[in-house]
């Protein structure tokens, strides 16, 4: 989802309020509770040197899912992705993500009118959200 804060320069976004995982989680999928479940599963590498392409698989058994959410606790913005899907599909999905910096992918799945919750560390070496391309990541670019 663009935002006005896109057109500032990368400095400037750093020091921009942005919302809590939680405020994204509510405003997306309402208060819903979030059940933790061994239903889906998250295949993905626990240390990425490059956070700006990191693959990510989930799988879900869970029946009727109507979509997943992908989230990162330690991005500027927390949500990564949402895919949706009509209740005949197979839950899955095969992407690559941005993640800022080490910290949680937070995986939720509506099915029905429940949410289920799934989590998992990845550690980055090289954050992916803010290194435009010809600049190094050293902190004095920016």
């Amino acid at each position: 989802m663009p935002t006005a804060q896109a057109a500032l320069p990368l400095k400037a976004q750093k020091d921009v309020d942005h919302p809590s995982l939680d405020e994204v989680i509510k405003d997306l999928l309402g208060a819903k509770s979030h059940e933790k479940t061994n239903d889906i599963s998250i295949q993905m590498p626990d240390l990425a040197e490059d956070g700006g392409n990191v693959p990510i698989t989930i799988k879900s058994t869970i029946l009727n899912v109507r979509s997943i959410s992908i989230f990162s606790d330690k991005n500027p913005s927390p949500l990564i992705a949402v895919f949706q899907f009509v209740p005949v599909m197979e839950a899955f999905v095969k992407t690559r993500i941005k993640m800022a910096e080490s910290g949680k992918v937070i995986v939720l799945v509506e099915a029905g009118e429940r949410l289920y919750r799934v989590e998992k560390s990845l550690k980055v070496v090289v954050g992916g959200c803010d290194v435009l391309p010809g600049r190094s990541t050293s902190p004095s670019n920016y």
